[in-house]
């Protein structure tokens, strides 16, 4: 996970199940002279399957950064089971241009939860994005790791690169990878850009600082955080 370019995701399926070999039982013929109890492991609970079309993506942008393009999606789990997501942006070329790819992945999203993720764009220096899209693909079910959140990011714009402020939270007993997203927003909730960080999170409360990347001012931000590998 990078620092996010300037001062802070939506899917065919693929279904894991559980299985374990059938156990024999012994016959009259074949019972040992001396009796033992016969011991199986018990099986292994199957995870419920994401629902089909229920991994929506409900807004994309694109803002340049200091380092390239910084693509950001919202998405939202409307399946009954937490999902490992991939996520796929298609940026098109203002001067026509071939389009510009980047993937996202997103290990542990919660039935219902909404999450926010960034992917850097390579374009050419010459080139900005016209239009940004975002495909989100649940590739299996995972048991639900979430719980750590963050405050709404303060931007702060005055300086020479965009940043946020906020505050992740961990409730566990010990500290966590995380990855923190601020996703920014105008005054009608239009997604105009954001931002990530990735960090370790001790329990309890964790002041962060990180660049986001925007196309306009914001007049609010959300902040959201996630456990990661």
């Amino acid at each position: 996970m990078r620092y996010a370019a300037p001062f802070g995701i939506a899917l065919a399926m693929l279904f894991s199940g559980c299985s374990r070999d059938a156990a024999s039982t012994p016959t009259a013929t074949d019972a040992p002279a001396t009796a033992s109890a016969l011991v199986t492991a018990e099986p292994t609970p199957s995870l419920p399957l994401p629902s089909p079309g229920h991994i929506t993506v409900q807004q994309t942008a694109a803002a340049p950064s200091s380092s390239g393009t910084v693509a950001i999606a919202l998405l939202q789990n409307g399946s009954a089971a937490a999902s490992d997501i991939t996520i796929t942006f298609v940026g098109t070329s203002q001067n026509h241009k071939p389009d510009v790819h980047a993937t996202a992945h997103i290990g542990a999203m919660a039935a219902g939860e909404i999450q926010a993720v960034t992917a850097d764009l390579s374009i050419p220096a010459d080139d900005i994005i016209a239009t940004i899209t975002a495909t989100a693909t649940a590739v299996g079910s995972v048991p639900s790791d979430g719980h750590l959140t963050a405050t709404n990011p303060l931007f702060h714009g005055q300086q020479r690169l965009p940043s946020v402020t906020t505050t992740a939270h961990n409730p566990a007993a010990s500290a966590v990878k995380a990855v923190i997203v601020a996703a920014c927003f105008d005054a009608l909730d239009h997604l105009i850009g954001g931002g990530d960080h990735a960090a370790m999170l001790a329990p309890g409360d964790t002041p962060l600082e990180f660049e986001v990347a925007v196309s306009d001012t914001p007049d609010h931000c959300s902040g959201f955080a996630r456990p990661t590998a």
